[in-house]
């Protein structure tokens, strides 16, 4: 059996200074330590894990948590925002194509959550364009996930249980301290998806498992 991976744009995806980006000069964040969620809000993504922590960092001013994108999901939380009465929180709806790298750029450090059980039925595409915009992933997923595995073969970021709020808070604000550990993480990330999961390398892996049959 052959296992070849998703892969990320790397070529159009790449790391952009923070500082620059018109997106969060746009929402005013450029001054925080912008905690980011992008992608889809489906039904199978704990997204309630990163409101509680939200909650739990409600005191910790320069801490900001930005959501981007739609789906299923996402009018539970942005009730429960509401009714917790977060100001630290922002949604934004899905940009447009040519915005991704800026959307993709908009943060510090990025999230990507699955409620418990999703291991071996999801892996996030968007996982690989982080990477390939060199981003350090916090990752809400269970232990034994591919996502899991990434995460800490490349140690490109840090990996937490789902429906643990208070651990996901923990490790924000360990990230948020460390701007070395930041750097060296977001290093591993942009290598790890130039390396091994950009588009030239999965179609060498393609080309390779046809040749040889």
């Amino acid at each position: 059996m052959s296992v070849i991976p998703n892969w990320g744009d790397v070529n159009v995806i790449t790391p952009m200074p923070k500082t620059e980006n018109a997106l969060l000069q746009k929402l005013n964040l450029t001054d925080k330590f912008v905690v980011h969620y992008s992608g889809n809000h489906g039904r199978t993504h704990d997204l309630l894990s990163i409101i509680e922590a939200a909650k739990l960092l409600e005191d910790e001013r320069d801490v900001h948590f930005l959501f981007i994108g739609e789906g299923s999901g996402k009018a539970e939380v942005v009730a429960r925002a509401s009714e917790l009465e977060l100001e630290n929180v922002t949604f934004c709806t899905f940009v447009d194509r040519a915005e991704l790298n800026t959307s993709l750029n908009a943060a510090d450090v990025s999230v990507l959550a699955f409620k418990k059980g999703m291991a071996g039925i999801s892996v996030p595409s968007r996982l690989y364009n982080l990477m390939a915009a060199g981003k350090p992933i916090l990752g809400v997923v269970d232990n034994n996930s591919e996502v899991a595995d990434v995460i800490r073969e490349a140690k490109l970021g840090i990996a937490v249980s789902p429906e643990s709020p208070r651990n996901l808070a923990e490790q924000i604000l360990s990230l948020r301290n460390d701007g070395d550990l930041r750097v060296k993480m977001a290093e591993n990330s942009r290598n790890e998806a130039v390396s091994k999961y950009s588009y030239d390398v999965t179609k060498q892996q393609y080309r390779d498992l046809f040749d040889s049959l």
